[in-house]
């Protein structure tokens, strides 16, 4: 989830993935209860900073797409399912409607690291690096 806090404008807040974290430092048998503790308070401060890990991929950039096959018109941001019937866009779907059954979401730009990372929020050791 990202949540827009002005002044600092679009913050990140990966609540289930940390709390998934917790868990795993939680039933660590390699780690004494004062090492658990402070990764712990550690996992929570970052999550409380809206880190952003660098394993995120890149949903969307610019604007005004042209898609292969060429549709009617330039597509403003592709985030969910662009169709046309009869060179008419139809209506973008909408998730929050209960009634609604349609949707599909997202294109995704592949993406290749140029050296491994780690996931941090599967490997603790993520937590004692400095930014």
């Amino acid at each position: 989830m990202e949540a827009f806090i002005p002044p600092y404008g679009w913050v990140s807040f990966d609540v289930s993935e940390t709390q998934n974290l917790i868990n795993v430092i939680k039933k660590s048998k390699d780690l004494d209860a004062k090492e658990k503790d402070n990764l712990i308070r550690t996992a929570t401060e970052r999550l409380a900073s809206g880190f952003r890990d660098n394993t995120w991929f890149l949903q969307t950039c610019g604007t005004d797409y042209q898609l292969s096959p060429p549709a009617a018109k330039k597509v403003p941001v592709v985030r969910t399912i662009y169709a046309e019937a009869d060179g008419v866009a139809l209506p973008d779907p909408d998730p929050a409607n209960p009634h609604k059954h349609e949707f599909s979401w997202m294109t995704v730009h592949q993406y290749t690291p140029d050296k491994k990372v780690p996931y941090p929020f599967k490997d603790r050791n993520t937590l004692s690096l400095k930014p």
